[in-house]
């Protein structure tokens, strides 16, 4: 019995896997799609029969990786689905241990996309025994592929537009035969059927239950907008009609040729969009001896730098003045002066591939800088004169405070004297008096400009 993949391990795939980001372009971008296409038209597809194993996973991820081969570098690759599926058991290299988790139990029977790829003629698809012979010889496979970058396809426009371009794209669906039409050779499911969440304590317990689902793993490898709903089954037809062409995995007596159609309305292929995209291709390829860079500048104004970065889609030796920085994945490095344009030469530490990159920054943008920092002396001057303004503002309202206070004091000192002599000025009545007002007026008035002053 053919062992099918859920769909929802696809997501904890994605989620698990990293690759590398390498931006390609999208030459269809301004392209009218066609209603119809076929991928074979433009390449050759081998239909392969996974048999009774359960790798539909691992002949869907290496049939979208050779369409990509195929249609973007020419080459045509024979990748291993047993090289994935085994390397993901622990003893072949997989790192992931059984739990009773069930999400996690199931990962152990799927491989990822970012697993490297060797040919098949070197691991050919086969039962290995998990000794030490069989781990040495995994290892020790050539890689042919050195890293990838995964596409993820949120429309039936994106779909098309890569298929056209780069090659298949990795599907889900429901292979439960109550959904297939064999005589039409046409798929439809309208029900999100979700097996029961048990605990799963054994490898024996995980396999079964993958075995009684009905996920299963394809590629899309073209479409017909005006393919009719009427090919589906009378019990269960979608509303409009369009549908995905799909390779399989089960051999060229299935369906016709290898392939059928899968309806866009299709339950997995719409429902699960909204928990995590099942539609996956290949957006750019490394290859052994390859490496890309890409070298970029931006003005920082908080900073009032020029920052330089380089992204390297490798594993490199280190670049002496730059510093790798994780925010924005690449190396950079700090520029406040105009400088001449220069190249470095970036090596691979993995297989030393090297690739040059120039350096440049047109002056203009320093003049970014140059500017910036006129408007900061020119505000900082500013700062200063007032600051200094304000010093002495309040140095001379202390100043004028103080001889207040003196005249103030002077004042009081010659009231108190004036009393020593009342004796003498008993007589003259008037004099007295005359000072005392006099003296009132002058404090009345010392208080009055120190009050002003103050405010």
């Amino acid at each position: 019995m053919k062992n099918k993949i859920l769909s929802s391990i696809i997501l904890i795939l994605i989620l698990l896997s990293s690759t590398f980001v390498y931006a390609t372009d999208d030459t269809t971008s301004n392209t009218e799609l066609p209603s119809s296409y076929d991928l074979r038209n433009d390449i050759s597809i081998n239909v392969e029969n996974q048999g009774q194993r359960g790798w539909c996973n691992a002949f869907a991820q290496t049939k979208v990786m050779q369409t990509y081969l195929q249609k973007t570098r020419g080459l045509n690759y024979n990748l291993s689905e047993a090289y994935l599926s085994y390397s993901e058991a622990p003893y072949f290299g997989g790192d992931v241990e059984w739990k009773t988790d069930i999400e996690t139990a199931r990962a152990l029977v799927n491989s990822f996309f970012d697993k490297k790829y060797v040919l098949e003629k070197e691991i050919p698809n086969q039962d290995y025994v998990f000794n030490e012979k069989n781990k040495q010889r995994f290892e020790n496979a050539t890689q042919v592929i050195k890293s990838a970058e995964l596409a993820f396809l949120n429309n039936n426009e994106e779909v098309k537009k890569h298929i056209m371009t780069k090659g298949g794209v990795y599907l889900s669906i429901n292979a439960d035969p109550k959904w297939y039409n064999s005589s039409t050779n046409a798929i439809f499911c309208n029900e999100n059927e979700e097996k029961e969440h048990i605990e799963l304590k054994t490898r024996e317990q995980v396999l079964k239950y993958v075995e009684e689902t009905s996920g299963h793993a394809v590629t899309i490898i073209g479409w017909d907008d005006n393919y009719s709903r009427e090919n589906f089954k009378s019990s269960c037809r979608p509303q409009n009609d369009g549908a995905w062409l799909i390779l399989n995995s089960w051999g060229a007596d299935w369906g016709n040729n290898g392939t059928a159609w899968v309806s866009y309305e299709d339950v997995i292929n719409k429902d699960f969009i909204e928990y995590g995209n099942l539609k996956i291709g290949i957006d750019s390829v490394l290859l052994p001896g390859e490496i890309h860079s890409e070298f970029s500048y931006e003005y920082v104004e908080n900073e009032n730098t020029i920052i330089a970065s380089i992204k390297v889609d490798d594993e490199i030796e280190e670049i002496e003045g730059w510093q790798y920085d994780s925010y924005r994945g690449a190396y950079i490095r700090k520029y406040v002066k105009e400088f001449d344009s220069y190249t470095l030469e970036l090596k691979s530490k993995i297989d030393g591939a090297t690739t040059i990159v120039k350096v440049n920054v047109p002056n203009e943008e320093f003049e970014k800088i140059r500017i910036k920092n006129e408007q900061e002396d020119t505000k900082r001057k500013e700062e200063w004169e007032t600051e200094w303004q304000n010093t002495m503002k309040s140095f001379y309202l202390m100043a004028i405070f103080i001889i207040s206070i003196i005249v103030f004091i002077i004042l009081i000192s010659i009231l108190i004297s004036s009393k020593s002599k009342k004796n003498e000025d008993i007589n003259n009545k008037s004099k007295p008096k005359s000072f005392k007002k006099k003296f009132i007026i002058v404090g009345l008035i010392l208080i009055t400009l120190v009050i002003i002053f103050m405010i």
